[in-house]
């Protein structure tokens, strides 16, 4: 069925959640009536509520006025009191996944970024050059972009989202093109193995005999699994025989990267990011290529990607205290964590103080030993009490198993709760410190208490 033609009213369980807030948003834009409901305050629900969608706070059936779908978030539980309700009365449900492949087929054509990291600032950077290049799009992203949001539309030419590894839900996607920056396992709730991600990217990539793949072929993912398994998937990276060939990078600015993008060994565009970090690099190199196959202009690829500010909660100085910069990042894999750390030292005239706070306790014991190794590099360490989402103890390790592994590694400190942290972290601050913290749960409020000012 037609989201557009069929649906006219529709209900949102977790409608707080960056992905589905988009989704809610873009029905707004629709014409839809949009109701839905989240367990917190947030700045997604309020944007969805000064939009006019009616949000609520907590489950309440009773308020559900017979909407013809009910979508759900993945981390709803099957007994949600909401989600009960509307099968109940008989009102159809969908999960998130499946919706956003029934929001795809709305558009001509569809773009989906997957990779373990980089999805988001991918995607941003793709959207930022489609609208740079005035074209009619929606970008649905797993972040605010600085000039976007989460979601931008302008059109229904092309619709770009990024695709989610878990629960495997980016084989809902319907894309014509499917990109792969990197392939690791990030969530061990859903996958039994490496192997079992690899395979599932396989089919993401190449599901389709209409789908056209774009992999990075520097990563173990496509060297040791896929190299040469599929005609219709390009490469790109900085070998020479791959499709589209990453060439003359080099460090324009502090930690800040240019490169040249070249097309079977002909020059298409050379950039000088507005990113810091080397791994953007890649991130850049695929948005470009995207852009390159949907024939937008070589000039306003060169143009967009320059100004492009990036993502919030991605390498984002938050302020400074007592002379020190804070920066917060999202990174919560110990791949994303030592890559920020490493720009994070160059740009680091003191020590390097790592705030972070463990995401799901499956993913802390599925990578405990790369963990303790990329931490054990920080000149202070402050740990947060985990962040569950969706877990509980018995499915893994804790922050406080790292403490205890940790702790005589480097200088290391736990707390359970964000308020003292604040405080220790602003008597012990020196001048010329960097403070990074780390993680994709609710560890950006600690920003917040220490720079208070900056939220005015």
């Amino acid at each position: 069925m037609s989201v557009k033609k069929n649906y006219y009213k529709l209900h949102f369980i977790g409608a707080g959640g960056i992905s589905l807030s988009a989704l809610a948003k873009l029905m707004l834009k629709w014409g839809k009536t949009v109701s839905g409901s989240d367990t917190n305050f947030s700045k997604n629900v309020i944007e969805l509520m000064e939009k006019g969608a009616d949000i609520w706070i907590g489950s309440n059936p009773q308020s559900i006025k017979n909407p013809d779908l009910a979508v759900y978030s993945s981390a709803i539980s099957k007994d949600d009191k909401e989600l009960v309700h509307c099968r109940n009365i008989g009102v159809p449900v969908m999960e998130r996944h499946i919706f956003l492949g029934e929001v795809a087929k709305e558009f001509s054509t569809v773009v989906a970024i997957g990779g373990t990291h980089g999805k988001t600032t991918c995607t941003g950077m793709l959207g930022h050059i489609l609208k740079h290049a005035a074209k009619g799009f929606c970008a649905h992203i797993g972040g605010e972009v600085v000039d976007m949001g989460n979601l931008y539309y302008s059109g229904d030419d092309f619709f770009i989202t990024e695709a989610c590894e878990y629960k495997k839900s980016l084989l809902s996607i319907p894309s014509n093109i499917s990109v792969v920056l990197n392939a690791e396992n990030d969530h061990p709730d859903t996958f039994y193995d490496l192997e079992d991600v690899y395979c599932t990217f396989d089919i993401f990539l190449s599901g389709d005999k209409n789908r056209l793949g774009l992999v990075c072929g520097d990563t173990d993912y496509y060297k040791k699994h896929l190299k040469q398994k599929y005609p219709l998937v390009l490469t790109f990276g900085t070998d020479k025989a791959f499709d589209f060939y990453i060439s003359d990078i080099h460090e324009h600015k502090d930690e800040m990267f240019g490169f040249t993008l070249n097309y079977l060994q002909s020059p298409l565009v050379d950039v000088n990011l507005s990113l810091v970090g080397f791994h953007n690099v890649y991130n850049a190199a695929a948005a470009m290529a995207v852009s390159y196959l949907l024939k937008i202009d070589n000039e306003i690829i060169k143009s967009a990607v320059e100004n492009f500010q990036g993502i919030k909660r991605r390498f984002e100085k938050r302020g400074s205290l007592k002379g020190a910069d804070i920066y917060h990042d999202y990174a919560h894999h110990p791949s994303e964590i030592s890559a920020v750390m490493q720009s994070a030292k160059r740009l680091t005239k003191s020590r390097l103080i790592i705030v972070f706070q463990p995401h799901t306790f499956s993913r802390t014991a599925l990578l405990f030993d790369d963990f303790i190794e990329v931490l054990a590099k920080s000149d202070l360490l402050y740990l947060l009490k985990e962040y569950p989402a969706r877990e509980n103890f018995a499915q893994g390790k804790s922050a406080e198993d790292l403490y205890h592994k940790l702790k005589n590694k480097c200088q290391t400190k736990y707390f359970d709760k964000t308020l003292p942290l604040a405080k220790d972290i602003i008597e012990n601050i020196e001048p010329f410190d960097t403070v990074l913290v780390l993680g994709a749960g609710d560890v950006d409020k600690l920003c917040d208490i220490l720079l208070p000012q900056e939220n005015n």
